[in-house]
């Protein structure tokens, strides 16, 4: 579980510029964790169907295809998540406006920043909640046949590629390690 220092530096990270990119702050950290995500005039992010709990007013909401016909359908029937990707924007010309999210099932949150295309992030099924709309997420075959039966992760998975946050969900707990140049970490298969 963060603590409130680090939450605060979390938000102070995705934050750097609010005139023009979105305030990701994570809440409620734990089993039952949310996501506050401040969007200046004009600005949006994308999320699953059923993610939103509330909105503010100047928000709307729109649902689309993302990735086209193939590309929702693979997501839909390959990786559990929803064929419909919802946009939140700030219609609002003048004032901000906010969005709170949560993961359909309870469990912890962690917010991840891509830092540019080579800086790609592979989720598992039903763990991608929202992303900044600078972020693309993708559903791909996963490589090698041994991966697919032996690590729990089954054969498809997301990959979020791009610059921006993204906001992964699980059931139960959620450690996120950050790894050095070359350096390892090995993760029991029942535990991704």
């Amino acid at each position: 579980q963060a603590s409130k220092s680090q939450l605060n530096c979390v938000h102070h990270f995705f934050s750097m510029n609010s005139s023009v990119e979105p305030s990701w702050t994570l809440q409620n950290p734990g089993s039952f964790a949310s996501i506050h995500v401040k969007l200046a005039p004009g600005t949006a992010v994308n999320c699953e169907f059923d993610a939103v709990v509330t909105i503010s007013q100047g928000i709307e909401l729109r649902g689309f295809i993302s990735g086209g016909i193939l590309g929702a359908l693979a997501r839909i029937f390959f990786t559990k998540e929803s064929f419909f990707t919802t946009l939140v924007e700030n219609t609002n010309t003048v004032d901000p406006a906010d969005v709170m999210m949560a993961p359909s099932e309870p469990g912890g949150i962690v917010l991840h920043k891509l830092n540019n295309d080579n800086d790609d992030l592979l989720l598992t099924s039903g763990s991608y909640v929202a992303c900044d709309t600078s972020v693309r997420v993708s559903s791909e075959v996963q490589t090698g046949i041994g991966n697919s039966l032996l690590s729990g992760t089954g054969f498809f998975l997301l990959r979020a590629s791009g610059s921006g946050c993204v906001a992964c969900g699980a059931y139960g707990s959620v450690h996120k390690y950050t790894l050095g140049v070359g350096e390892t970490r090995l993760i029991d298969n029942g535990h991704l």
